[in-house]
């Protein structure tokens, strides 16, 4: 109203003038940025957040927290729960609710206190049923080993809420992006490496705090750069390769989803490997958004998540598969769908490795 005085007003209802600008803040660290698929950093990316403790690892927050006489400053790190869903297991209102209500009844059967880090994470999931992992401080694993009582009690709280407890593990930050290394996977460029870089997108590596703390724009490459194993697709490469006919694969991604950056080294080891056994099918990554003409192709074949894999012969679509599968599974599934029966059986002997029984669907 016009009769409020200036200091009447809300600070969160008075809107910025022109010579003003909105500055949002997080508390990311720098241990968060080493893990580059935390959907919470690639959200707060694209939306210009800045992240002043960006310098400070763990420790040091902990520590000027209890300096600054801080109540908090030793609880238990407190992950978003999307981070308790594995890649491929997609978010609903349901599933969420009903993990942090699992949550809530395991500190309660193994009273896990405040300081104590815990995680109840969906795997997979297969209609009504859930098959899930319990994370523990590491001095606490033992304690509920399977087939003792602790285990069985847990098991029960699960499985009143849909979820069958297949594992217990050592809480890790960040262990939800954690991908299979295969031992022949010694390539100095492979995403399984210890540094906090990106692989190679089209200009040498890029570290991925980089790429969050000064927003720099990811560059997809064009059909046009030079070739390698695997290939960046535009709409009209895409285009051009269903209308050809030859067996390839192409997956669906964006560049602020972070399962499409947990699959992308797979689809590399994939390239590889077609590479070397049948170098005719092309592998390849669109991204979906990248202009109209991409977001129209993602549209017309169907695609409404990211990251979705489809495996094309002949101009058709033969399989497709939503969210992120280890390179083994990609392998396998490429050789029973697009390869030749003949190559398919001399590769599996050459790299017996990549035909390890594994799930083919997220």
């Amino acid at each position: 109203p016009s009769d409020v005085a200036p200091s009447d007003v809300a600070p969160s209802d008075v809107a910025p003038s022109a010579e003003q600008r909105v500055v949002l803040y997080n508390g990311t660290n720098a241990d968060d940025l080493k893990d580059p698929t935390r959907l919470g950093i690639l959200a707060a990316a694209h939306h210009r957040v800045e992240s002043p403790a960006c310098h400070l690892d763990k420790t040091r927050v902990r520590r000027l927290a209890f300096a600054a006489g801080l109540p908090n400053w030793n609880l238990a790190a407190a992950p978003c729960l999307r981070s308790r869903l594995a890649p491929g297991v997609h978010a609903t209102p349901s599933q969420l609710e009903a993990v942090e209500a699992a949550e809530a009844a395991v500190r309660v059967a193994l009273d896990v206190g405040p300081t104590e880090n815990m995680r109840v994470r969906v795997m997979s999931r297969a209609g009504d049923a859930a098959l899930a992992t319990l994370e523990l401080d590491a001095s606490r694993v033992e304690e509920v080993a399977v087939g003792g009582d602790a285990f069985d009690v847990v098991s029960a709280e699960l499985g009143k809420r849909g979820m069958w407890l297949s594992d217990v593990r050592a809480f890790e930050s960040g262990s939800v992006a954690k991908r299979l290394v295969f031992p022949d996977d010694d390539d100095s460029d492979a995403a399984g490496d210890d540094d906090d870089t990106a692989g190679d997108d089209g200009g040498g590596k890029v570290a991925w705090s980089s790429l969050f703390l000064r927003f720099a724009p990811v560059v997809v490459a064009s059909s046009s750069s030079a070739p390698g194993p695997l290939e960046r697709w535009d709409a009209e490469h895409c285009e051009i390769a269903m209308a050809g006919g030859d067996p390839f694969v192409v997956s669906f991604g964006t560049t602020w989803c972070g399962p499409c950056h947990v699959l992308e080294p797979e689809l590399e080891t994939l390239a590889k490997f077609t590479w070397e056994f049948d170098d005719s099918i092309a592998v390849a990554k669109l991204d979906a958004e990248a202009s109209p003409a991409e977001e129209a192709l993602a549209g017309r074949l169907g695609v409404d998540a990211y990251p979705t894999t489809i495996w094309m012969v002949g101009g058709r679509e033969a399989h497709r598969v939503e969210g992120a599968l280890p390179a083994a599974a990609l392998v396998q599934l490429t050789a029973s769908l697009v390869m030749d029966g003949e190559v398919a059986e001399v590769a599996r002997a050459t790299r017996p490795e990549m035909f390890a029984p594994v799930p083919l669907e997220p």
